[in-house]
């Protein structure tokens, strides 16, 4: 608490009650001050809130000389600045100037800390409202969409070991692509394409495309190349149809890889091709130029040969006419 003499105290307490007596003959309203700044309503402690000083002055002035607020007006100048969807509603204050209108024909431009804003912010022409003293007004604000800038790219390679004609597709486990847009937002992407070309033996570059923007990323290449592939398959019980997408039968196929420098290792970024047809079907994998292929046992498929009916709106039915009717004439003999 801040302290003050029983003088001062006693001088507040004497005002105070002479301005009340006074103040009481007729409608008015009571205002204190310290030195420097208005006070809105007296404190138990009797000293100013915002510099600390004794309040030591009571100020009253009749009703009719107290002037109302009647509304207040928003003027935005938005000129060459960018809103966003993410744009804080209190950045807008910088271009706006909003005046407030008194009863006695009076205006005073308020302070941006003074009112509020609300609304929602959406591509186009967006309408934010002012709201001060209970008034509010409006104003409108146009909205860009955020376009992308660029893209980073971070690649970790760690231990994992590279081999020359692998496909691309197979880096992205250790990518990371970041779009970034001009609203200053990010995000993480995985719809990019890869290309260029993993030579053996070298630091290789290798370039990402996404959106119209570039970025590239070296990886160390082995000196290994690959010199074939395996695949096993498991079918089990499992069932094939010649419907089945050839990407099911992925889930019992285990390809594996060759190198000159004798090692091996289980890859996943393989392709598969044929057509499966009852009772048995050859299936072709194909890896880093290397193919090899493994059969599968299929059966026909239950839905095969039955004609599709269209759906009952597409229908057509045939109403049958009746026969025309055929008059006979009969000839007079002659």
């Amino acid at each position: 608490m801040k302290t003050g003499s029983k003088r001062t105290y006693m001088k507040i307490a004497l005002s105070l009650t002479f301005f009340f007596i006074l103040c009481s003959v007729g409608a008015s309203s009571f205002f204190f001050s310290c030195e420097n700044h208005w006070i809105k309503e007296l404190t138990d402690h009797m000293f100013c809130e915002t510099c600390g000083k004794p309040n030591v002055r009571c100020i009253c002035i009749p009703d009719e000389l107290i002037a109302d607020l009647t509304g207040i007006t928003a003027n935005y100048n938005q000129g060459n600045t960018t809103i966003y969807l993410n744009t804080p509603l209190d950045n807008l204050k910088t271009g706006l100037t909003v005046t407030a209108a008194y009863s006695d024909s009076t205006t005073a431009i308020l302070n941006a800390s003074d009112y509020t804003l609300s609304g929602t912010l959406t591509v186009g022409t967006s309408i934010i409202t002012v709201s001060y003293g209970g008034q509010t007004s409006a104003f409108n604000v146009m909205v860009s969409a955020a376009t992308l800038t660029g893209i980073t790219v971070t690649y970790n390679q760690g231990s994992t070991t590279i081999y020359p004609g692998i496909p691309l597709d197979g880096l992205k486990a250790d990518l990371t692509v970041t779009a970034e847009y001009s609203d200053g937002a990010t995000e993480l992407v995985n719809d990019y394409t890869l290309s260029g070309t993993l030579a053996a033996g070298t630091n290789s570059t290798i370039t990402v495309s996404y959106g119209g923007q570039t970025a590239a990323f070296n990886v160390t290449v082995s000196s290994a190349t690959l010199t074939g592939i395996t695949a096993s398959y498991n079918q089990g019980s499992t069932t094939i149809y010649s419907s089945t997408p050839l990407d099911n039968l992925k889930s019992g196929l285990t390809v594996t890889a060759y190198y000159s420098d004798s090692t091996s290792g289980a890859v996943n970024d393989y392709t598969l091709s044929g057509t499966p047809t009852a009772p048995t079907s050859t299936i072709t994998v194909t890896y880093g130029g290397q193919t090899t292929t493994f059969n599968v046992t299929v059966t026909p498929d239950p839905t095969a040969g039955q004609k599709q009916l269209p759906p009952p709106a597409q229908q057509r039915v045939w109403k049958r006419e009746p026969a025309p009717m055929i008059r006979r004439t009969q000839q007079r003999a002659q």
